[in-house]
C-alpha cells in the first residue's frame, strides 16, 4: 500500500506539473488578440484592379498596446495606415505605419488604441491599407478580423477564466488532462 500511495503522490504531482507549465506557456495566449489578414486590392473601397498583395499580422493586447507590420509585393507602396470602418467603408486614419524595409510597414513602438477603438477592433471594425502613387486612395486592404489561436496552435478562443482557474488543462496533445486517483485503505 505504501508504493501504491507514493506512486499516486508522484502521479498527482507530475500532473500538477504539467498543469503548471501548460499555463505558464500559454498565458502570453489570453493577453494578446492577434488579427492576420492577406491584403487585395478587392477590399479597397472602391475595389481596386491590381495584381499587388500584402500580408498582416497585428497584435492587440488587454491593455490596448498594439504592434505588428504589414508586408506588400507587387506595389511600390507610398504610406500605410490602419483605419476605422468597417468592411465596405472607407473611415479615419488611427494609426499611421512607419516604413520600416522594403515593402514592409510597422506599428510605431508604443502605440495604444483608446477604449473605442478597441470595441471596434474586437468587432471587426478596422482595417489596414496601404496606398501607392498609382492609388493614393489605398492600393491593397483587408479588414483586421481576430485570428486568436487556442491551446497547441489549434484554432480556437483561449479563455482568461478557463486558464486561470485551471478548468480546462491539456496536455501535450491537445486533449483535456484527466487524472483518475484511487487512494484505496491505507
Amino acid at each position: 500500500m505504501n508504493v501504491l500511495h507514493r506512486t499516486t503522490r508522484f502521479t498527482l504531482f507530475a500532473a500538477v506539473a504539467v498543469a503548471v507549465l501548460a499555463l505558464a506557456g500559454y498565458s502570453s495566449l489570453a493577453t494578446a488578440q492577434d488579427a492576420q489578414v492577406t491584403l487585395s486590392g478587392a477590399q479597397e473601397v472602391p475595389a481596386v484592379a491590381t495584381s499587388a498583395a500584402g500580408s498582416s499580422t497585428i497584435a492587440v493586447s488587454d491593455d490596448h498596446s498594439v504592434s505588428g507590420s504589414v508586408m506588400t509585393s507587387g506595389m511600390a507602396g507610398t504610406m500605410a495606415h490602419v483605419h476605422n470602418a468597417a468592411a465596405g467603408q472607407n473611415g479615419p486614419v488611427i494609426i499611421p505605419l512607419t516604413k520600416s524595409g522594403d515593402n514592409m510597414w510597422s506599428v510605431p513602438p508604443g502605440t495604444k488604441l483608446t477604449d473605442a477603438q478597441y470595441e471596434s477592433f474586437k468587432a471587426g471594425n478596422l482595417y489596414v491599407n496601404v496606398h501607392s502613387a498609382a492609388h493614393p486612395g489605398g492600393e491593397v486592404r483587408a479588414q483586421l478580423m481576430l485570428g486568436k489561436m487556442g491551446m497547441m496552435g489549434t484554432p480556437g478562443t483561449v479563455d482568461r477564466a478557463s486558464i486561470t482557474s485551471g478548468t480546462s488543462v491539456m496536455d501535450l496533445g491537445g486533449k483535456p488532462l484527466t487524472t483518475t486517483t484511487n487512494f484505496g485503505q491505507r
